[in-house]
């Protein structure tokens, strides 16, 4: 699996692509080229991720490989530490490709799974 994404380049995107599409799912995540609806792609995502068991460096290569267009200019041009985990990828990405509004939705829903529980965070 391959390390942190701070140490990023395309040789290396290259190579976990092609390792990801060899022992990858029977059904892969569709790609996001930043036109299609952000918090439906990215909830199809982690369905998918969950499913395959996937931890969150594979998450983050996975990620990436599915970025196309204007979305993968998006993420290449994240800082380095937006691009370091998974969680901070998908933060920053939602806040590229969803309005204010739908992003606390994410974030409640986010923290609800990631943390077992049904409902909403407290405000």
């Amino acid at each position: 699996v391959v390390g942190r994404m701070a140490e990023y380049s395309e040789e290396k995107k290259d190579v976990s692509c092609a390792e990801a599409r060899k022992r990858g799912p029977v059904v892969q995540p569709a790609e996001f080229s930043g036109n299609e609806d952000w918090s439906t792609w990215i909830r199809t995502f982690m369905n998918l991720a969950k499913l395959y068991q996937w931890d969150d460096d594979e998450k983050l290569v996975w990620l990436d490989c599915k970025l196309i267009g204007r979305a993968a200019l998006a993420f290449e041009t994240l800082d380095d530490e937006s691009r370091e985990t998974f969680d901070s990828a998908v933060e920053a990405l939602t806040s590229k490709f969803e309005p204010a509004a739908k992003q606390l939705v994410y974030q409640e829903r986010n923290y609800s799974v990631i943390n077992g529980r049904r409902g909403t965070i407290g405000m």
